[in-house]
């Protein structure tokens, strides 16, 4: 969560374009529920009232199709808004980043080496859309609709509303095992991605010294290593999520699995009615939608907790001070003590003096060029 966070708070210009596309998220995953209950009265009428009016059915049969267009209208706008939002948002944080990269030091931003900001810029950033456009629009309807069908269900029959969710630990379980060495994993897979991408940088950028000095196949073959480990290493990763995914697939939907026998149980015991019983199974296969499409945001979370660290960091980095005062030297002397300088953690001058060597002004109307070079 507080990844999303971090990154909701990079579009605070926009959060009324994300709230409006949130509403209008939920209001479609409503519409997409509305047409079970629509269906439910024409099967009760037709079995339990014995209802014989053509009108009516066609009248149900019409709004049922009202609500499906609705729901794809009201999705369609709300991603258009989060988009918006989403991509307004991206721009100002690559202003962000090039801003912050003005005030580094040069040290810094080679230490960082041109790869890891290049995959800054382009890859970090872009996977903020995620957030921005998806997961939030659509992950809080996607948590709000199933609570409130489940609610509707509990109230028609609590028994019903626990059988609805019966498929749910088990998809529970199996997402535990998928995700359980995600933090780990995903560290791995981004270290392996900046050197993917700081590879294709170098060669890219160094291609006219590697053709004078014929390097060729060694910088083509550093190239392909880091693009052949980055592939090896998710094709392993997803190899071993495939499994568990696809026992969440097979179990999760069919919401059903247990309603439809034991709801048939409690109604020819007697303890519930025919009408319920039908209402029941019909909102228990609108929970179906929203619960699987859930599953598409935890797995990428560590992966973009990684991403908006790395983000973060580098926004919070070391930056030169620059000072506003317009300050004019009274001679050109230099002056070279007390002089500490480090490759990373290995100094290579420490506390070091050379006397300077006075050198006057050019006088007036004579060539600072002509002028004598000051040496250290």
């Amino acid at each position: 969560m507080e990844s999303i966070k971090k990154v909701f708070a990079y579009s605070k210009e926009f959060h009324k374009k994300i709230y409006w596309a949130v509403t209008l998220a939920v209001l479609s995953v409503f519409s997409g529920i509305v047409p079970y209950y629509l269906v439910y009265r024409i099967f009760n009428g037709i079995l339990v009232q014995n209802e014989t009016s053509i009108i009516t059915f066609l009248s149900l049969s019409l709004l049922v199709f009202v609500f499906l267009i609705a729901k794809s209208f009201l999705f369609l706008r709300a991603m258009a808004a989060s988009h918006e939002a989403a991509f307004d948002t991206l721009m100002g944080i690559r202003y962000k980043l090039a801003e912050k990269m003005m005030k580094m030091p040069l040290g810094e931003i080679k230490k960082t080496g041109s790869g890891k900001l290049k995959n800054m810029f382009v890859d970090v950033v872009e996977d903020m859309e995620l957030i921005l456009a998806h997961m939030i629009p659509e992950g809080i309807s996607y948590i709000v609709a199933p609570i409130v069908t489940i609610l509707i269900i509990a109230f028609v029959d609590w028994r019903m509303a626990l059988l609805a969710l019966g498929t749910l630990p088990i998809g529970m379980v199996s997402m535990w095992l998928m995700m359980r060495n995600s933090p780990e994993k995903s560290a791995i897979w981004y270290a392996s991605s900046n050197n993917m991408n700081r590879r294709i940088v170098e060669y890219i950028g160094g291609m006219e010294v590697i053709k004078i000095f014929n390097q060729t196949t060694r910088s083509f073959k550093k190239y392909s290593d880091s693009v052949d480990d980055f592939k090896k290493y998710t094709l392993d990763w997803y190899k071993e999520c495939w499994n568990f995914m696809a026992i969440f697939f097979a179990v999760v939907p069919h919401t059903l699995f247990l309603s439809v026998p034991i709801g048939a149980i409690f109604f020819l015991n007697g303890t519930l009615t025919l009408s319920h019983y039908l209402l029941c199974l019909l909102l228990t296969m609108a929970l179906a939608e929203p619960m699987v499409k859930l599953v598409r945001f935890p797995k990428n979370l560590n992966m973009l907790k990684k991403k908006v660290s790395s983000l973060d960091g580098l926004l919070k980095g070391t930056e030169l001070t620059i000072t506003s005062k317009n300050l004019v030297p009274n001679n050109n002397h230099v002056t070279f003590e007390n002089v500490t300088f480090a490759y990373d953690k290995k100094k290579v001058l420490k506390q070091c003096r050379i006397p300077p060597k006075k050198q006057p002004f050019p006088k007036k109307g004579k060539s600072l060029k002509k002028a004598k070079n000051h040496r250290i």
